[in-house]
């Protein structure tokens, strides 16, 4: 065959610079992804977290809700079969609650026609006796049964969970209870849920952790940050109730006044963390009682 002319090959004309282009991109993304940064695509939503590459990522903010982003978009996908609208998470300390679901509670500043839906989850109670992230996920699933019983059922009045939103539950893998045990109510005003080990939910957190998920921005109450820093806790152990309050029996820790007692007398005297204090009759250092 003959050559084509010189203006007709292929190699003519913008297609180097556009190749060189494309490299460069290439090269860039790959040097992003070596300097320790999570980046996860969940269907065509780009996800950053990384706790290194760069002063943005650092941001406590786009940490958390870009972990919290990843775990909306798995469970949609794995539970809800991608059915459910996006909303707006919001972190919010409502008294005796791990979360909740309002519906409608936000509108388009520039469209006062488009509204969505709020999913709130409370901070206080991250690490709460018998808490840990898989539990957090699985209020933030508890509450997408709300949101699509709004959507696609028919909700209850008020705060009332029906059944139809029960049966919904279940079907997720969470069994609704009033006590979050076997055998309590599965229907009524307060309502929370355990996790059927054998169920879709447990089965889409392993996977969601398998991505790499993690809440990192932790609020702990003060007797468990105490344990965690003076190691009686390990950080990935899952605190009782036998340690510090419960949500059913709530009480005021008073941390800035801690038990010093004198070895020789058993002298007991209360001070802040760290303070140096000698028993006047014995003139021993006093010792400061730790966390049993």
């Amino acid at each position: 065959m003959p050559l084509s002319p010189a203006g007709d090959s292929p190699q003519c004309g913008p297609y180097p610079t556009f190749h060189i282009f494309f490299l460069i991109t290439l090269i860039s993304f790959i040097i992003i992804v070596s300097y320790d940064t999570n980046i996860y695509f969940y269907d065509d939503v780009l996800l950053i977290n990384s706790n290194e590459f760069s002063h943005m990522l650092l941001n406590p903010t786009s940490t958390t809700y870009n972990s919290l982003l990843l775990a909306y978009q798995l469970l949609n996908d794995k539970l809800f079969k991608s059915t459910l609208p996006f909303c707006l998470i919001t972190l919010q300390r409502e008294k005796k609650s791990f979360g909740y679901f309002c519906a409608n509670k936000f509108t388009h500043n520039d469209n006062l026609m488009k509204s969505t839906d709020e999913i709130a989850l409370n901070p206080q109670y991250f690490r709460s006796p018998g808490r840990d992230d898989r539990m957090v996920i699985s209020t933030l699933a508890h509450e997408m049964c709300h949101l699509w019983q709004h959507h696609h059922g028919k909700p209850g009045r008020s705060r009332y969970h029906n059944k139809e939103w029960a049966t919904k539950m279940r079907s997720i893998g969470l069994i609704p209870s009033d006590t979050g045990k076997p055998g309590g109510k599965d229907i009524g005003d307060a309502m929370t849920h355990y996790i059927d080990d054998s169920g879709l939910f447990a089965q889409a957190f392993t996977h969601l952790k398998n991505k790499g998920f993690a809440l990192e921005w932790i609020e702990y109450l003060p007797l468990i940050k105490e344990a965690l820093v003076l190691g009686k806790i390990d950080p990935g152990e899952i605190v009782t109730a036998s340690n510090v309050e419960t949500l059913s029996s709530p009480r005021k820790v008073d941390t800035s006044k801690l038990k010093y007692t004198c070895p020789s007398c058993n002298l007991n005297a209360w001070a802040k963390i760290g303070a140096n204090l000698v028993c006047g009759d014995c003139e021993e250092p006093m010792v400061y009682q730790e966390l049993n």
